[in-house]
């Protein structure tokens, strides 16, 4: 049977010649073990029909894969992916933006915590004492706002670091951003009510929107984050806006002073509510101190997630919700519908670890971290990888984008056949937007050397790949 041309779709929203993107995508799917030696191609005539191309495009590309011996022609029969094509790799698992992180970081991956640079040893003294000193009370249930010092621990914190001022009152102690986002939810929407995403954005919170059967109303993002006056264009009446702006994911973008105060006034004016991630607020490195998040404004229409499983260890699943004073009550109610009790004796060990200003340090040692794997990141790319990319090293992030004239996908695509972790921004994408393509680099969880390693390895394959050296 002839194969489709749906997986080539994604080529329109790359970029460089058309026919070039084409041509890379096609040899990825081969590459890919996805069409196999034998597979018949979509004709030129089809592949034009399907992508609404010039039939000349597709020509060109068609007699480049010819050439170079990806594809063959049988007389009266049609096109086929040669027998001698390099063989298949097994696929690795997905990288894609559905995937969860694997145990153990593999380079470029963005979602792990620097764990390497946790005080473990601190720690496990910490968790000892508190079994010791405080068994029963570890024991029992606690508040389903949270053990009451923790609370009291996180408000002085967020004040002081994020210059947010809420009475530990107005905090929810919650197992991550995801259980937060779903709580904001089952309090505030009804099914059916809509709520602004940034697009390229976050696909979790994506997936808990649409199984609370909210109508998600995509809003583009450019270089000053998600586009606010857009999103009031399109969907005014929102009863929700969902946003990362401190440094958004995955495009690392800062929301510029214009869009805050246009978002907190679209808010005021129509009473609806903005909830805000304070996604890898730890990444603003170039500056001394990062934007105030937009909760410290005061407004109650912001709801503000502040995790701590990826400043620390992803297995710690504490993470913080602060909430409007006046809507505390509703969010204790909803909470209670879920399971009602975060984890008491981490909740314990964490208010100790705070309480000793070991998170503090933990932050310093983790910047100094950050700013070494960046560097190092950048220096390697510049080394390695200018052929194909360039490293933008103006934006803040846990990752680096790294633009590219060849498909982002594709990129990935041959990075994960050969053992390395990598997205592109067109896998976070819902619809074409005109943010560029570019790859995710992770660099938080990797050593510098690591990272020099993975950059030259993925050097390899993409001179491999894609300009067939040996």
């Amino acid at each position: 049977m002839r194969n489709s041309s749906q997986p080539l779709l994604s080529v329109l929203q790359g970029s460089g010649p058309l026919y070039l993107q084409i041509y890379h995508r096609i040899r990825a799917l081969v590459l890919s073990g996805a069409w196999p030696p034998g597979t018949q191609l979509p004709s030129s005539r089809a592949l034009a029909r399907d992508l609404g191309i010039s039939r000349n495009t597709a020509i060109l590309a068609i007699d480049k894969l010819m050439s170079d011996g990806w594809i063959i022609s049988r007389t009266g029969s049609g096109i086929y992916v040669s027998s001698e094509a390099p063989p298949s790799r097994p696929p690795l698992p997905s990288g894609g933006a559905a995937r969860a992180p694997s145990s153990v970081p593999v380079p470029f991956e963005i979602a792990h915590a620097a764990t390497d640079v946790f005080p473990v040893a601190a720690w496990s003294k910490i968790q000892s004492k508190v079994w010791t000193n405080a068994a029963a009370e570890a024991l029992h249930e606690g508040s389903g706002a949270g053990w009451a010092p923790l609370r009291n621990a996180i408000a002085s914190y967020l004040h002081a670091v994020r210059g947010i001022a809420c009475s530990p009152d107005q905090i929810l102690v919650v197992s991550s951003s995801q259980s937060a986002l779903d709580l904001c939810i089952r309090a505030l929407a009804r099914q059916g009510d809509e709520i602004w995403v940034e697009d390229p954005g976050y696909p979790y919170a994506r997936e808990a929107f649409q199984a609370h059967g909210l109508e998600q109303v995509t809003v583009p993002v450019d270089g000053e984050g998600i586009d606010v006056a857009r999103g009031i264009g399109i969907a005014g009446d929102a009863r929700l806006a969902y946003v990362t702006p401190a440094c958004q994911f995955p495009t690392c973008s800062i929301l510029s002073a214009a869009r805050r105060k246009l978002i907190l006034d679209w808010a005021a004016r129509t009473g609806n509510f903005i909830i805000e991630d304070d996604w890898d607020f730890n990444a603003i490195l170039d500056t001394s101190q990062p934007a105030d998040p937009l909760a410290a404004s005061g407004s109650e229409q912001v709801l503000h997630i502040h995790s701590f499983n990826r400043l620390l260890f992803p297995a710690l699943r504490i993470a913080a919700l602060v909430v409007p004073a006046p809507l505390v009550d509703r969010f204790l109610s909803a909470r209670r519908t879920i399971d009602g009790f975060p984890n008491v004796p981490n909740q314990i060990a964490l208010t100790e670890f705070m309480d000793q200003g070991l998170l503090s340090s933990h932050l310093r040692r983790c910047r100094m971290a950050f700013e070494e794997r960046r560097a190092a990141l950048h220096a390697a790319a510049r080394e390695h990888l200018s052929r194909w990319m360039r490293i933008d090293e103006t934006r803040p992030g846990l990752h680096a984008l790294a633009w590219t004239d060849y498909g982002d996908s594709e990129l990935a695509t041959i990075a994960r056949n050969g053992g390395i972790a990598c997205l592109g921004v067109s896998d976070f994408k819902i619809a074409p937007s005109p943010f560029p393509g570019a790859l995710l680099l992770g660099c938080a969880a990797f050593k510098p050397e690591a990272i020099r390693g993975a950059a030259k390895r993925l050097a390899d394959l993409l001179a491999h790949s894609l300009e067939g050296t040996r």
